[in-house]
């Protein structure tokens, strides 16, 4: 907290805002927050107004001038909009400076303009779909590569490795006639496995296999440990790529098991 000039504390500090009484504007402070208020709420009494947006010296702003557009009213310092009449008015977080608005219909932030948190959770879906989409084509053509991603699983008709779940591929990004493949064990050649019990280096190298040095098995798996028909393999004694049966094998309590 310290006395601040309110355009440097909105302008040169990030995450601040600035606190001041109606009657002295130019004798603020400044204090970490956001726009809903300080951090520290003590900081800046009710009687106190609160501002992330603009410096008391644009009160004077003629909000009215954007009535029929939450967007671009609550852009504007000290401005605020009501859904309920469309009108764009002073106003603190609380609410407009004069006359009333329900609380509901109250937005002084684009977070809380009608439609906001919408549009955002669209966005974030979009993104999180293009995603996924990138990480499944990275695995084109390889079934355990592809499986072991959660948000994929692989088509062995095509060769693709598609976004989808256990009953299929996402119909947005493709159709798998037959040879759906959601679970890495389930990928062709899991049951080779056991050809390299005892070898840990090999069994790693083969696709859904992993080593348990605890009793030198090669069995089904993933990264995450053995699948569960397989059983269980204790944490430190679970190798799934080569590296790790090398760096395993340099600790001496796993020497004599590789």
């Amino acid at each position: 907290m310290h006395n601040s000039n309110c355009s440097s504390c909105l302008t040169d500090k990030t995450g601040c805002g600035y606190c001041f009484s109606p009657s002295t504007p130019q004798q603020g402070t400044c204090h970490s927050g956001s726009f809903r208020g300080p951090n520290n709420p003590a900081l800046c009494s009710d009687s106190n107004i609160w501002t992330t947006k603009g410096c008391p010296t644009n009160n004077s702003q003629d909000c009215s001038l954007f009535d029929g557009g939450c967007g671009e009213c609550v852009n504007s310092p000290f401005c605020g909009y009501c859904e309920a009449t469309g009108i764009c008015e002073q106003g603190t977080l609380s609410g407009p400076t004069q006359g009333s608005c329900p609380k509901n219909d109250w937005a002084f932030v684009l977070e809380e303009c009608p439609g906001t948190l919408r549009i955002i959770c669209m966005f974030q879906l979009t993104v999180a779909r293009i995603t996924a989409v990138e990480q499944c084509s990275a695995m084109e053509g390889n079934c355990f590569g592809c499986a072991e991603l959660s948000a994929c699983g692989y088509c062995s008709s095509t060769q693709q490795c598609l976004p989808g779940n256990l009953q299929g591929p996402n119909a947005t990004f493709g159709v798998c006639s037959s040879g759906w493949t959601y679970i890495a064990n389930e990928c062709p050649g899991a049951s080779n496995c056991s050809k390299e019990n005892g070898k840990c280096g090999k069994c790693t190298a083969l696709p859904g296999c992993g080593y348990c040095a605890e009793n030198k098995r090669c069995i089904d798996g993933t990264r995450d440990g053995p699948s569960s028909k397989e059983g269980v393999c204790p944490e430190g004694d679970w190798a799934y790529d080569s590296a790790e049966c090398a760096r395993k094998c340099l600790l001496s309590q796993f020497l004599l098991k590789c």
